[in-house]
């Protein structure tokens, strides 16, 4: 529990008012059955004479008073519940928020890499249902084991200096319980990781259904996906199902052991009654106790219960928490207006190595077009420029600066990347394009540069249209053209199109890049793509294949050049001719 150490220490003082109310509840629950055998058995049966500074003459002929002071009893106790349960629910909502808060930031803050290997589905579940796990047993279950405790040690009490064989009668099956809640939940603690596990995956297979449902229906895989989400669904029922059979297996025999100690002490308090060794008032007592001590102390059962998922939450939460964010403070900002030079880089991502010993000098302010078919390793030379990966071994500087000295988050600013399957969020397009620091005039003028901004036009709320979520409401071409609208409306050093060309026809792509000639001039752009039309204009071309650089030239030298561009090329002009012939 370590995890939560520090947020109980923020909020200390409503933890301890839910204590002393807690106990307040338990003592003020425990006084009314006393009032009861007081009446029973010193004012009704036979008034006590003997009792100081009490008329029980009076009180026999006067029981409204012994009713008044049971409502007051009752109205206080009331009062502490009050206090006691707003105090739990303030805990625990300060506590979860602290806990919602920090582990956003601190997902924000993880390094790419850490993303792209874990299941987003499992993220949002720990996120989620962990975090409610957590604030159940704050805002309910810790202040009934406190209850369950106060409750047990002063009726006890209470009960010793009534009659003390009695007591120890009805304290028999006290420590069974105790010992059977705490081993059984112990052991429990694997089956809830089990549960939680199972239901990640669940989650994971439902965002990812959900996710690509243009997919599903498009290859008409409904069945598939249902079939698929049939198994991990069933998973997780069989493994929450051995866990529930477990439960019902305490409950019941929890259950057994309650109820035959509560008849023991009847049938013995019975006895001692007929003995004369207790009163009916006393043994009105005892019976009433043994509820309240007995059904606590069972209920520590479920308590320990979602202690126990507490744990386990708290180990799943722990593990997001320990894991090393990316350094976004230190670093320098300096003049990134250079040439970007990568030097002898190599990279590995896990025991594949991707790029191999790669040496590139990008000009400043020009345009270069990087070819290469999929897998090649154009895309991650990019991540590796702006540090979403850290390469291996080798260098790489931007106007001779090591990019490993610059602060993460001033390169990243500069340098751009439009992604071949760009998200957009759910809000307006302006909003989606736009940031504080630009201007109507900023945003509409990098839509003309996209040749985006007739489409947002035609729409009849404009600029103001809402996006679905992920963009749905907009064509591939249409949110690809918005993600650059939305690079280049900033001032940047540079921008890497990503492949962002490929969902536009042929025209929109000539149209985009005339467009971009227009861009400011001190503007490098670096051009990942697959066409040699998105290519062929670029002041250099760089041809990649199986993490090496084949080839360096601009269109008219690698044409005439044996080797994979040519070929390309040869491919694709073909193709058009067919299309076009066709």
């Amino acid at each position: 529990m370590i995890f939560l150490e520090k947020y109980i220490k923020r909020y200390a003082k409503y933890l301890w008012i839910m204590i002393i109310t807690t106990a307040l509840v338990s003592i003020l629950n425990l006084i009314t059955p006393l009032v009861f055998s007081f009446v029973i058995d010193n004012v009704i049966s036979k008034p006590n004479m003997d009792i100081k500074y009490i008329d029980t003459i009076y009180l026999r002929d006067h029981l409204w008073v012994a009713g008044l002071f049971i409502i007051f009893i009752n109205v206080v106790l009331c009062l502490c519940y009050f206090v006691r349960n707003r105090n739990n629910y303030v805990l625990s909502e300060n506590i979860v928020h602290d806990i919602r808060n920090d582990l956003y930031d601190h997902i924000q803050r993880l390094p790419y890499e850490y993303h792209v290997k874990s299941k987003s589905g499992e993220l949002i579940q720990k996120c989620t249902n962990d975090v409610d796990i957590i604030k159940r047993v704050f805002s309910n279950q810790l202040s009934e084991m406190v209850n369950s405790f106060c409750m047990a040690l002063f009726a006890l009490i209470i009960l010793f200096r009534i009659n003390s064989k009695l007591t120890l009668i009805s304290m028999i099956a006290i420590p069974f319980l105790f010992g059977y809640a705490y081993i059984f939940f112990t052991k429990m603690q694997e089956k809830f990781l089990a549960s939680d596990n199972a239901d990640g995956i669940m989650v994971s297979k439902l965002q990812e259904s959900i996710t690509g449902i243009r997919v599903v229906k498009a290859f008409s895989n409904e069945k598939y996906e249902i079939e698929k989400f049939d198994e991990v669904s069933k998973e997780y029922k069989n493994v929450t199902t051995k866990m529930i059979d477990l439960l019902a297996l305490y409950w019941g025999t929890s259950d057994f052991v309650v109820y035959f100690q509560i008849v023991l002490v009847i049938v013995m308090g019975i006895f001692a009654c007929l003995n004369n060794n207790i009163s009916v008032g006393d043994l009105l007592v005892f019976i009433t106790y043994e509820f309240s001590i007995l059904f606590p102390v069972r209920n520590l059962g479920r308590i320990l219960a979602d202690i126990g998922k507490m744990k386990v939450s708290c180990d799943r939460l722990k593990d997001i928490m320990d894991q090393e964010v990316e350094d976004l403070e230190s670093g320098i900002e300096c003049d990134l207006d250079g040439d970007i030079v990568f030097d002898h880089v190599s990279f590995k991502y896990g025991n594949n190595e991707v790029l191999h010993d790669i040496s590139l000098t990008i000009p400043k302010n020009k345009k270069v077009a990087i070819m290469g078919p999929t897998g090649c390793g154009k895309s991650t030379l990019m991540y590796l420029l702006l540090r979403l990966y850290d390469y291996d071994s080798g260098k790489i500087s931007i106007n001779n600066v090591d990019i490993r000295n610059i602060n993460r988050q001033y390169l990243r600013r500069n340098i751009g990347i439009v992604l071949q399957e760009p998200f957009l969020y759910s809000k307006s397009i302006y909003d989606n394009i736009a940031n504080h620091d630009v201007s109507r005039y900023e945003v509409e003028k990098a839509c003309r540069i996209a040749n985006v901004h007739d489409v947002i036009e035609s729409f009849s709320d404009g600029y103001d249209t809402l996006v679905g979520e992920k963009g749905v409401t907009l064509s591939g071409g249409q949110k690809q053209r918005v993600a650059i609208a939305r690079c280049i409306v900033n001032d940047l050093k540079a921008v890497i199109f990503d492949d962002s060309l490929s969902a536009v026809d042929t025209q929109t792509d000539l149209n985009i890049q005339k467009e971009l000639k227009s861009l400011s001039p001190n503007m490098t752009k670096i051009m990942i793509c697959q066409r040699i039309n998105t290519a062929k204009d670029a002041d250099m071309i760089v041809v990649m294949e199986n993490g090496y650089i084949r080839q360096i030239g601009n269109h008219e030298q690698l044409i005439n050049e044996d080797g994979l561009y040519q070929k390309v090329a040869a491919i694709q002009s073909q193709k058009i001719e067919g299309d076009i012939n066709g």
